[in-house]
């Protein structure tokens, strides 16, 4: 069948470094890398995937499906005759004094950044002024005009721009390792 999967909040643990040593043997050493899926609030509900099956009504999604992410029951094009910008004109860590990466692109919407520091604002600027944005940082909502306070190891946030029917997706994670 043609079908095509999304799950939207995913946190994968570092796999272990195992080495071995030279043997006669051809077998390769694997390692195991444990993701978890954890669940977003879309709509008052919680979700975790999305599929979407093709068939002759919605071809152009299902080719694009790689593109961006999309949640369930959006649009990714056009509402009522009029083009709804549900993009980002800019997402930036400590005022931008943290590095994202890849370095920001409304087309993209995965973003890594690593930090010391136990906090830091993170700033999204929608593109139109009329599009909301909704995040949450692990799972809870969360206020982007506040400081963020971040656990040890991966922060995932989860921006949602939501623009009449159009919504795109935007995850950063942002791993704090503390100093020293």
């Amino acid at each position: 069948r043609n079908r095509r999967f999304v799950y939207y909040r995913c946190v994968a643990s570092r796999p272990a470094d195992n080495a071995a040593t030279k043997t006669e043997s051809v077998t390769p050493n694997t390692d195991t890398l444990n993701i978890t899926v954890l669940p977003i609030e879309h709509n008052n509900r919680k979700i975790v995937k999305s599929v979407l099956e093709r068939d002759a009504t919605n071809a152009t999604i299902f080719d694009a499906w790689f593109d961006e992410v999309t949640l369930p029951g959006a649009s990714n094009g056009e509402s009522n005759g009029e083009s709804n910008d549900a993009t980002l004109s800019d997402l930036k860590v400590a005022n931008g004094s943290i590095d994202i990466s890849p370095a920001f692109d409304k087309n993209i919407h995965y973003y890594t950044a690593e930090t010391g520091n136990e906090a830091d604002p993170v700033t999204a600027t929608a593109t139109d002024p009329n599009a909301v944005i909704e995040a949450t940082l692990n799972g809870n909502p969360t206020d982007l005009s506040s400081t963020q306070t971040w656990e040890e190891g991966q922060n995932v946030i989860i921006i949602t721009v939501t623009n009449g029917n159009v919504v795109k997706v935007y995850v950063l994670v942002v791993t704090y390792e503390p100093e020293g």
